[in-house]
């Protein structure tokens, strides 16, 4: 073999930059997508979900779980069901999305193993939205809660801008560079 083909077929097997960019452990995934669901939550209530899973008052009360705590959403109308919504543009004030791919169209739990990502409210003042008094700071600080979290969980999940799409943790990618990655992937 010559040293130009020697050196080609090195190339060859190295990672391209985009693919090195995500590490192998961060699912890459476009939290846009109407096919995934959002549960919200609190950064405090995050830890205990990661391991045990999002579920209902009703599943909580058959596994006699006495730390759970409801949300409080006054607009569902039973306890039998984990609340999301349908896309990551819902947003709550203070809350963090928990983003899966449902089995199904309601659950009374969700598993942990069906996370996919968490996305982030960054929308921040200015911007017409319902909470002006949300800013960058806040936000910052929210994904550096999120990222400490995720550190410490045996889960490898990603973190997202809600309102975007953008990966924010562990590296940062624009929604367009997402899209077109998962689009390269899905042609191989």
């Amino acid at each position: 073999m010559e040293i130009g083909e020697k050196i080609k077929s090195t190339l060859e097997k190295l990672p391209t930059r985009k693919e090195a960019e995500i590490p192998e452990n961060v699912q890459l995934i476009d939290v846009l997508d109407k096919r995934y669901r959002v549960h919200w939550t609190t950064i405090e209530r995050l830890p205990r979900i990661l391991e045990r899973g999002a579920y209902s008052p009703k599943f909580a009360r058959r596994i006699k779980d006495t730390e759970y705590e409801s949300t409080g959403y006054r607009y569902i109308p039973d306890d039998e069901y984990v609340y999301s919504s349908s896309s990551s543009d819902a947003f709550r004030r203070g809350l963090i999305g928990l983003v899966f791919e449902p089995h199904k169209k309601r659950s009374q739990r969700v598993a942990p193993r069906i996370f996919r990502a968490l996305c982030v409210d960054d929308k921040i003042m200015g911007q017409g939205y319902r909470h002006p008094e949300r800013s960058q700071g806040e936000i910052n600080m929210d994904i550096s809660k999120m990222a400490n979290i995720l550190k410490t969980s045996s889960l490898r999940l990603g973190i997202y801008s809600g309102s975007k799409g953008n990966l924010l943790w562990p590296k940062r990618m624009s929604h367009e560079e997402i899209v077109q990655m998962l689009a390269e992937k899905k042609q191989q």
